[in-house]
């Protein structure tokens, strides 16, 4: 059974090593599911692998357990920080496989919440969430340890930043030759509706919308990107204007392809109608050209799971 351990470190000279395989990553400040972490804690993301999508998150073995006492945000006296089904790159030595994962907040010393200004790349800042206690850029690491890539502070609250996890891999769209009702939703906040509405109607297992919808980073409420919101990826990935007055500018081939966006990513939003073109073909947009296009829903192409807070 294979480990991984990752540590978001504020105070990072005094972290602990917990596990061979550790990476640390310093952030101005964290969160973990909405809760303010102080800033004398650290925040990890701790995940082993599983036999199947459909394993349980069996409590693990040694040497993880020992150091339960240590851990708080959630604990458990019994049964420790939760785990919970995922799926993650680094499992089945790189080629991506089920895992169990949890994160956890391990509070050192208490600390007032706090306000830290962005240091990503362009676009709107503004607070993200828990009362005004973080404060996101474009580009910045987001709560869930994705990145953000799209700011919009005119729209409701908890709808406002939009974080793009890593590349799960390639699964198919699912259910060739069935249309899904209610997944034609193609704007900014359709994306999970659409997903809900696929994996209602398209019981079919490792289809593109449940394996973008899996928990990671201790949120669970991931999705497959709308047309519009892979539209706002895509133009991230392509070093474009993400601005709210440039929302309806579609990504094309212009500007230098960030490192790890290569490639084809499925949209949820399926195409229109009720003809055949909608019942075999899924959306799908090519980051390397920016240009999106049709593919058959059986066919693989790659999955990158986006939420929005």
């Amino acid at each position: 059974m294979q480990w991984e351990s990752r540590v978001s470190v504020v105070d990072s000279s005094r972290a602990k090593k917990f596990l061979a395989t550790l990476s640390a990553l310093v952030v101005a400040a964290a969160m973990l599911a909405g809760a303010r972490v102080a800033m004398a804690d650290s925040v990890w993301v701790q995940s082993y692998e599983r036999a199947s999508q459909t394993a349980t998150c069996d409590d693990p073995p040694e040497p993880l357990s020992k150091w339960r006492s240590s851990w708080a945000n959630p604990y458990d006296p019994i049964s420790g920080p939760t785990w919970h089904p995922s799926w993650e790159q680094w499992a089945n030595d790189g080629n991506g496989g089920w895992v169990c994962t949890r994160s956890i907040t391990w509070a050192r010393t208490p600390g007032a919440p706090t306000v830290s200004g962005g240091g990503g790349g362009g676009g709107e800042s503004g607070g993200g969430g828990g009362g005004g206690s973080v404060t996101y850029r474009v580009g910045d690491v987001g709560p869930a340890g994705g990145t953000i890539f799209y700011i919009d502070l005119a729209r409701p609250a908890g709808s406002q930043f939009w974080e793009v996890g890593s590349n799960l891999g390639t699964a198919q769209w699912g259910c060739r030759g069935t249309i899904i009702s209610g997944a034609t939703g193609d704007a900014l906040g359709d994306g999970a509706a659409n997903t809900a509405a696929i994996q209602e109607d398209c019981e079919t297992p490792g289809i593109a919308a449940r394996v973008a919808s899996a928990p990671a980073g201790g949120f669970s409420d991931w999705f497959l990107p709308s047309a519009a919101e892979l539209n706002q990826l895509c133009k991230y990935a392509r070093g474009q204007s993400t601005d709210v007055a440039d929302q309806a500018v579609q990504c094309d081939g212009s500007g230098s392809l960030r490192s790890g966006f290569a490639g084809n990513y499925w949209e949820s939003t399926q195409p229109s109608g009720t003809g055949e073109v909608a019942k075999v073909n899924a959306a799908f947009r090519n980051f390397n050209d920016g240009v999106g296009y049709l593919k058959g829903k059986s066919d693989p192409l790659n999955v990158r799971p986006v939420r929005s807070f």
